[in-house]
C-alpha cells in the first residue's frame, strides 16, 4: 500500500558487481515490512521501473515515497502509481526509513560476503538472497513473507524447501545438458559441488 524506494550507488569499477551492476534499487513496504533490493546496471528510469515491477509483482502499488529522483519519479508515473511523496532535495535525514533500509541492505550484504568467503563483486546475490531471508524470517510469530502473501509462513507454504546460508557449499545436479557432456563422467556422482548463491 505505502512503498518507499531509494537508490544504492556502486561508485567505481572496485564496486560493479559480477555482472557489471552499478546500481542497486531499494524498496519497501511499510505495511508488510517486505524488503527489496534490485540490482541494476544504471541509474535510470527504464531500470527503476524494471526494478518496481519485479518488486510489485502482480500487486498494485498505491503510495510510493522517494528522494525526488527523476528516474525514479519517471518509474512512478510509468507505472501509474497514484500517489507520489518526495522528500525535500539535498536533505537525506527526510527520508530516514528509506535510508535505514538502505543500510540495513548494505551492511547485511557486506556480512553475508564476509562470512561466505565471496568477494565484493557478488554483492548482486547477495543483496536479494539477505532481502529474502529476511522477508521469511519469523519475527514476534510472522514474517514479512505472511504478511505479503497471506498463506502463511514460507516452511508452511514450501514445506520441501530449505534455507541455506549464503556461500554455503552444496552438492547439486546440473541440468540435464551439462550431464550429456562428453567431460562430465558416466560413472560418476549425479551432484556435482558448488556454492549456494540463492
Amino acid at each position: 500500500d505505502s512503498c518507499t524506494a531509494d537508490h544504492i550507488i556502486c561508485r567505481g569499477d572496485a564496486s560493479a558487481g559480477n555482472e557489471n551492476q552499478r546500481e542497486c534499487v531499494m524498496l519497501y513496504d511499510r505495511k508488510t515490512k517486505w524488503l527489496s533490493g534490485v540490482p541494476t546496471k544504471s541509474k535510470s528510469a527504464k531500470e527503476a521501473y524494471r526494478a518496481i515491477a519485479k518488486f510489485a509483482g502482480a500487486e498494485k502499488i498505491k503510495r510510493m515515497h522517494t528522494d525526488g529522483s527523476k528516474e525514479l519519479a519517471k518509474a512512478v508515473e510509468d507505472h501509474k502509481i497514484p500517489v507520489h511523496t518526495t522528500s525535500p532535495p539535498g536533505i537525506p535525514q527526510s527520508n530516514g526509513l528509506a535510508e535505514t533500509m538502505v543500510r540495513v541492505e548494505v551492511e547485511g550484504t557486506r556480512c553475508e560476503l564476509s562470512q561466505a568467503g565471496l568477494p565484493p563483486s557478488f554483492w548482486p546475490q547477495g543483496i536479494e538472497h539477505l532481502c529474502f531471508a529476511r522477508n521469511i524470517q519469523i519475527i514476534d510469530g510472522d514474517s514479512a513473507y505472511n504478511r505479503r502473501h497471506k498463506k502463511g509462513h514460507f516452511l508452511e507454504v514450501h514445506p520441501k524447501a530449505k534455507i541455506i546460508p549464503f556461500g554455503a557449499g552444496v552438492n547439486f545436479q546440473p541440468v540435464p545438458a551439462l550431464q550429456k557432456d562428453t567431460n562430465f563422467p558416466k560413472f560418476g556422482d549425479r551432484a556435482i559441488p558448488g556454492v549456494f548463491l540463492g
